[in-house]
């Protein structure tokens, strides 16, 4: 089971969207089980993070540190969303999902 950070924007998104917070949860849950499945790299600007279906319209958008560290995709660009929230990605354990947004199809390529 990995750790979890939730960055900002999650929590909002939580505060947001509360009347799903128990299928919210199950699906956290699922994804801190197995991050790799069922989920997506992303590509170009948003390489080094994942996203995942909630619904038909819903994505999880999040960073699995250890691949990140792995891939060395630990630049400015490629991780801007933990950077800017001054999170020190050598202090983080490799077996971390950090959350970075749930919201909307097209509004979650955009956090």
């Amino acid at each position: 089971m990995y750790e979890d950070l939730y960055l900002p924007e999650f929590k909002k998104a939580l505060k947001k969207y509360k009347h799903w917070k128990g299928r919210i949860g199950k699906k956290v849950k699922s994804i801190l089980k197995d991050p790799y499945y069922n989920s997506e790299p992303l590509k170009y600007e948003m390489e080094g993070l994942r996203s995942r279906n909630f619904d038909k319209n819903f994505r999880f958008i999040y960073v699995v540190c250890e691949e990140c560290k792995e891939k060395n995709l630990q630049t400015e660009m490629s991780n801007k969303y933990c950077y800017k929230d001054n999170i020190e990605c050598v202090s983080i354990p490799d077996k971390t999902v950090i959350f970075g947004t749930f919201s909307k199809h097209d509004d979650a390529y955009h956090f």
